[in-house]
């Protein structure tokens, strides 16, 4: 069986869709070696990716019958980490709320502005409320295109505050010229294209 990726999909919300309580069951199969090779981040796929979908094992428990017994099937949660910025400085050390499937739970950004949460694989948005600051961030689970994609630059230098344009496929001039504007900036040959260098550049800052 096949599963194409559409958006919003990543490898362990796939993984719980078809009954797997581990992703790195689906993603290390044999038949995903290609897909593997293409996508270094198993959460960062782009819709039309084909992800094989391994048989499932059966797991037999013999049990004495004329007797009522119980089994617990355990859904492991993922780590999600949110980074929080405000014209690209880190909210550091703040209070917030995080909001996701009806669920709200409170913390203190790190030193970084790293919030960490731990949500079901299957989550497609979190909702971040930061009161003293009085602003809100939504994030959309598993809509970040690969960084090799136009969209996945636009949406990685878009949260770096470097592009405001649509974040979209379109090759447009203002994307280049934010791309020369970034690659001089990290002393990279001010090419306007997507080369290696550039989008680990962009990946390296996106993750700072």
């Amino acid at each position: 069986m096949k599963h194409t990726v559409r958006k919003g999909d990543c490898i362990a919300s796939v993984a719980a869709e078809y009954g797997f309580a581990s992703w790195g069951i689906v993603w290390d199969a044999p038949e995903n070696a290609e897909l593997r090779a293409l996508r270094s981040d198993p959460n960062v796929l782009l819709p039309g990716d084909k992800i094989v979908i391994p048989e499932r094992r059966r797991r037999v428990s013999p049990v004495a019958s004329g007797r009522t017994h119980t089994f617990t099937v355990r859904r492991p949660l993922v780590k999600l980490f949110l980074r929080l910025r405000v014209d690209g400085d880190p909210l550091a050390g703040v209070p917030f709320e995080a909001t996701c499937e009806a669920q709200t739970v409170t913390g203190v950004s790190g030193g970084d502005g790293v919030v960490e949460l731990d949500v079901a694989p299957t989550t497609s948005s979190v909702v971040v409320r930061v009161p003293s600051r009085n602003c809100t961030f939504r994030a959309l689970l598993g809509h970040m295109n690969p960084e090799t994609s136009v969209s996945g630059a636009k949406g990685r230098l878009a949260g770096l505050g470097l592009f405001r344009g649509p974040v979209d496929d379109a090759l447009t001039p203002d994307f280049v010229r934010t791309l020369r504007d970034f690659q001089r900036a990290k002393h990279l040959d001010q090419t306007g294209e997507l080369d290696g260098r550039t989008t680990d550049a962009i990946t390296a800052a996106s993750r700072r």
